[in-house]
């Protein structure tokens, strides 16, 4: 295409970098991100909701905290212009996981103790 906009450009032959294995690394160890997500971040509180840029993070995951209050057995909740996914989390237990084609959607989440805290771990 470019050969055809400006004839006389030369192009080279792309120029690829070797690639070696580095043999295999078995995982021998896990930790839990709530265990350990004190030590490897600090809090930003606010009000009301904050998109990742606003906390000056533009991609990755930032995980979202909040208390919840027991009204009912059941919560329904959904989470507008999220991201790419969501990890929902009740007291730190896996709840739900939705893509971006499902965030429209609402989640139920049984909430059994009167406070509980809501956790969701955005990736964008």
């Amino acid at each position: 295409m470019i050969k055809e906009e400006i004839p006389t450009v030369q192009i080279s032959t792309p120029i690829y970098p070797r690639i070696k294995g580095i043999g295999a690394y078995p995982i021998n160890q896990a930790v839990s991100l709530f265990s350990v997500v004190g030590d490897i971040s600090a809090p930003v509180r606010n009000d009301y909701t904050l998109p990742m840029e606003e906390i000056g993070q533009n991609y990755g995951y930032l995980l979202y905290r909040t208390k919840i209050e027991k009204a009912s057995s059941a919560a329904a909740l959904k989470v507008v212009d999220g991201g790419d996914r969501i990890q929902w989390y009740l007291d730190q237990k896996p709840v739900a996981t939705q893509y971006q084609d499902q965030l429209a959607k609402s989640i139920v989440i049984e909430v059994p103790k009167p406070t509980s805290e809501l956790s969701l771990l955005v990736e964008n």
